[in-house]
C-alpha cells in the first residue's frame, strides 16, 4: 500500500527532514564563527594589539578555533536535530501503522549485525582507494579543508563524534526517516536509490558524494532487508570508525593502508569482494518473517 498525496506535498515531506538539518547546521556554525570572532577580538585587545592587528588576524584566528572544534560543532548540530528528527519518525510509524504501511518483523541475529559491520569497514576502505585510484582527492580543495577540520585533535573525540554519534544521527535521519517516507511514496527501489543520491548530495563535495552515495547504497539497501535501522548504524559506524582510525594513527597492519604498490591493489580487489559477499548475504539470507501480532500468549 502507498500513501496518496500530491507529488509536491510528498517531495516536500522527503526532502524537509535534511533541510531542517542543514539549516540547524549553518546556524551552529553561524553563531561558533561569531563566538570564536569575540572570542579572539578579546584575546587581541587584552595584549594590547591594536585596530589593524585584530582586523588582519580576525579571519584566520577566528577560523583556526572554528576547524580546531569543527567536531563540537558538528555533535552540537545533532543534539539540537536529534529531537525533531525523532518526532517525525515517531509520527510517522503512527501514521504507517494506521494506514496499514508499517509491518513489524523478526530480529535479526547477531551473526547478521558482525556481517553489516564488516561490510561497512570493506566498503570503507574499498572506496577510499577506488577514490585515491581515480585522482579525485587531488582536485577538491574542499574535501581537503573538510578531511583538515575533521581529522585532527583528540582521537577519543574523533572515535566518539565521527565514528559513532554521527553515523547514529545520519541513520536514523536518512535512512529511518527520510527513506521510509519514500519507500511509502514510491516503492523499494526508488527508496534505496533516492536515498543514496540524497545522502551523497547532503556532503557537498566531489570526492566525498561519491563516496556517500555508494556507501549510501549499501546501508539503504541494508535498512531495508534487515528492518531495523540498528543494521545500517552499526555498518555506517563500523566505516567512520576505520576511516578515523587510518587517518589518525600509525595502525596499518601488514602495510594494507598503504596506497601504493601492489598490495594496495589486492587490498581494494579483497574488500570490493567483502562487500559483494555482504551484499549477497543480505540478499539471499536476510529473508525476515513478518511477527504475528494476532498470536495469543
Amino acid at each position: 500500500m502507498q500513501i496518496v498525496e500530491s507529488t509536491g506535498k510528498k517531495i516536500w515531506r522527503v526532502v524537509y527532514p535534511i533541510l531542517l538539518y542543514f539549516l540547524i547546521s549553518n546556524v551552529v556554525a553561524i553563531a561558533a564563527t561569531l563566538l570564536f570572532a569575540i572570542i579572539y577580538i578579546n584575546s587581541m585587545t587584552s595584549v594590547g594589539a591594536d585596530f589593524d592587528q585584530v582586523v588582519k588576524g580576525l579571519t584566520d584566528g577566528s577560523l583556526g578555533m572554528f576547524v580546531r572544534y569543527t567536531n563540537y560543532i558538528t555533535a552540537a548540530s545533532v543534539i539540537i536535530s536529534f529531537p525533531f528528527i525523532m518526532r517525525f519518525i515517531r509520527r510517522d510509524a503512527e501514521r504507517f501503522e494506521a494506514e496499514g504501511i508499517y509491518h513489524p518483523y523478526e530480529h535479526p541475529k547477531w551473526l547478521d549485525y558482525l556481517v553489516a559491520a564488516a561490510a561497512g569497514a570493506a566498503a570503507c576502505l574499498a572506496l577510499n582507494n577506488m577514490i585515491v585510484m581515480s585522482g579525485l582527492y587531488n582536485v577538491s580543495t574542499q574535501y581537503e579543508q573538510v578531511a583538515e577540520a575533521l581529522y585532527q585533535g583528540n582521537l577519543v573525540v574523533e572515535i566518539l563524534i565521527i565514528g559513532i554519534i554521527v553515523p547514529a544521527f545520519e541513520e536514523l535521519l536518512f535512512r529511518e526517516l527520510v527513506q521510509q517516507r519514500i519507500r511509502a511514496y514510491w516503492g523499494v527501489p526508488a527508496s534505496i536509490f533516492v536515498t543514496a543520491a540524497l545522502f551523497g548530495i547532503f556532503h557537498m563535495n566531489l570526492p566525498q558524494g561519491i563516496y556517500a552515495f555508494c556507501l549510501g547504497l549499501l546501508l539503504s539497501f541494508a535498512r531495508e532487508k534487515y528492518h531495523t535501522v540498528l543494521a545500517p548504524i552499526l555498518m555506517h559506524a563500523a566505516a567512520n570508525v576505520l576511516s578515523v582510525i587510518v587517518s589518525e594513527t600509525s595502525f596499518n597492519p601488514l602495510g594494507v593502508f598503504n596506497q601504493t604498490g601492489k598490495r594496495f591493489y589486492f587490498v581494494t580487489g579483497f574488500c570490493c569482494i567483502l562487500v559483494i559477499l555482504g551484499f549477497a548475504y543480505m540478499f539471499y539470507r536476510m529473508n525476515l518473517k513478518e511477527k504475528d501480532n494476532t498470536a495469543q500468549p
